[in-house]
C-alpha cells in the first residue's frame, strides 16, 4: 500500500523548470491532474523550481519544490532519496535532462522498478558534448518517451538513444474550457485581422520572423497586426527591434493567462503563427485548433505530425517570413479555405488528448 493512504501506486512526475514554464512542463502538471482520475495511480508533482502558491492551491495532489543551484546538488539528492521512501515511489518519471540527473540515480539506488525519461524537446546542439552523461542516464532509465517521431528520431541518431526503450507518445490537451461559439464580439487589440503567436520567446520560436512577416503584410493590410503571448530572455531585444521598426502600433504582448483561462486568448486570433526554426510537438498548435483559430506554421520536427499541410493548416518552411506573409494572406483571401481549416482542425485534434496520453503512459507504469 502507498503512503497516500489506499492501494494506488505513487508515480513521481518531476520536471526541470517552473510548472508554467513552456509546453512540457504545463504537460506534466495535466499528467498529473490526469492520473488523479485514475484509480491505479497517485502522482506528487515536483519541480527543480519554485512553485507558485497558487499554482498549489487547487491541486488534488502533493506539489513539491526543489532548488537546483549547483551548491544544492547533494541537498538535491538526498531530497529525492526521501521523497521516493517517504511516499514509496513505485514510478518516477522525469521531465527533462536535469529532472533525469536529479531523479535517476536515487531511483536505481531504491529499487524503483519505472524510470521514464520523457523527451518534450531535442536536446540542444550543446549538450551533444556530454554524451557520457548521457549514456549514463540512458542506462539507468527503464523507458524513454519521445513526444513525437522527430524527437524520437533525433534522440537516435544524435544521442545514440536505446531502441528497446524508446517509444513515441504524442502529447495531449488537457480539458480545457469549451470552445465558445463563434468569435467574440469584440476585439481588445484591435487588429484587423489579429495574429496571435503562443511561445517562449526565444531565439529559436521564429519571433523575428513573425516581423518580417508582419511588415510585408501591413503593405496591403495597414490594420494588421500580432499579439505575442511568452516569456523569456528575448522579449527585450524584441521589444526594441519591434520599435526600430516602427511597429509597435502593430505588436500586443498579452498578459499571463492561466491554462484554463486560454479561451478568450486564443479566440481573440484570426490566425495562430508558430514560425519556429525547431519544434518537437508545440502544445499550442494543439490549443489553437480545438479554439478553431486556422494554424500556419513552419514544417519543422513534430509540427509535420501534427498539421496536415492545406488540409488542416498550413505549413511554409522555416527562416521564411515572404512565404509565411503569403500563406497568411491566402487564409485571409480565401474565407473557404479558412472554415475547412477550421472545421478539418477541430476533428483532428480529437486526437490528441491528456486522457489518450496518460492510457498509453500507463502501459508503461503498469510494469511497476
Amino acid at each position: 500500500m502507498s503512503k497516500n493512504g489506499n492501494k494506488k501506486k505513487t508515480v513521481l512526475i518531476i520536471v526541470s523548470k517552473r510548472l508554467d514554464f513552456g509546453g512540457g512542463e504545463r504537460v506534466a502538471s495535466a499528467m498529473a491532474e490526469e492520473l488523479i482520475l485514475t484509480s491505479d495511480f497517485y502522482p506528487i508533482l515536483c519541480t527543480l523550481k519554485d512553485v507558485d502558491p497558487h499554482q498549489v492551491e487547487s491541486r488534488r495532489f502533493p506539489v513539491m519544490a526543489l532548488n537546483n543551484k549547483k551548491e544544492l546538488v547533494l541537498s538535491n539528492f538526498i531530497k529525492l532519496f526521501w521523497i521516493i521512501l517517504k511516499y514509496r515511489i513505485k514510478v518516477v518519471h522525469a521531465h527533462g535532462h536535469h529532472a533525469a540527473f536529479y531523479a535517476f540515480l536515487p531511483a536505481f539506488l531504491l529499487r524503483v522498478k519505472k524510470r521514464i525519461w520523457h523527451f518534450h524537446a531535442v536536446p540542444g546542439e550543446n549538450l551533444k558534448k556530454f554524451h557520457l552523461f548521457f549514456k549514463l542516464l540512458f542506462k539507468l532509465s527503464t523507458d524513454i518517451v519521445a513526444c513525437s517521431k522527430a524527437v524520437a528520431q533525433a534522440l537516435l541518431e544524435e544521442f545514440n538513444a536505446p531502441a528497446s526503450k524508446l517509444r513515441v507518445i504524442y502529447n495531449g490537451l488537457a480539458n480545457l474550457s469549451a470552445p465558445p461559439v463563434g468569435k467574440p464580439q469584440h476585439n481588445k487589440y484591435n487588429f484587423q485581422p489579429c495574429l496571435g503567436m503562443v511561445a517562449r520567446i526565444d531565439g529559436q520560436k521564429g519571433h523575428d520572423d513573425m516581423l518580417a512577416a508582419l511588415r510585408l503584410l501591413r503593405e496591403k493590410h495597414p490594420k494588421i497586426g500580432v499579439v505575442f503571448r511568452g516569456d523569456g530572455e528575448y522579449a527585450g531585444i524584441l521589444k526594441e527591434k519591434i520599435k526600430a521598426q516602427g511597429l509597435t502600433a502593430a505588436v500586443c504582448f498579452a498578459e499571463k493567462v492561466e491554462p484554463d483561462q486560454l479561451g478568450p486568448l486564443y479566440t481573440s486570433f484570426d490566425i495562430f503563427v508558430l514560425p519556429s526554426l525547431m519544434e518537437a510537438g508545440p502544445i499550442s498548435i494543439l490549443e489553437a485548433m480545438y479554439f478553431s483559430v486556422p494554424v500556419v506554421a513552419t514544417a519543422v520536427g513534430g509540427v509535420e505530425e501534427m498539421v496536415d499541410n492545406q488540409v488542416d493548416g498550413l505549413l511554409v518552411p522555416p527562416r521564411q517570413p515572404k512565404m509565411l506573409a503569403e500563406a497568411i494572406t491566402k487564409l485571409i483571401n480565401d474565407q473557404n479555405l479558412y472554415k475547412q481549416i477550421q472545421s478539418n482542425a477541430l476533428e483532428k485534434v480529437k486526437r490528441f488528448t491528456m486522457k489518450n496520453t496518460v492510457s498509453e503512459l500507463k502501459q508503461i507504469y503498469a510494469g511497476a
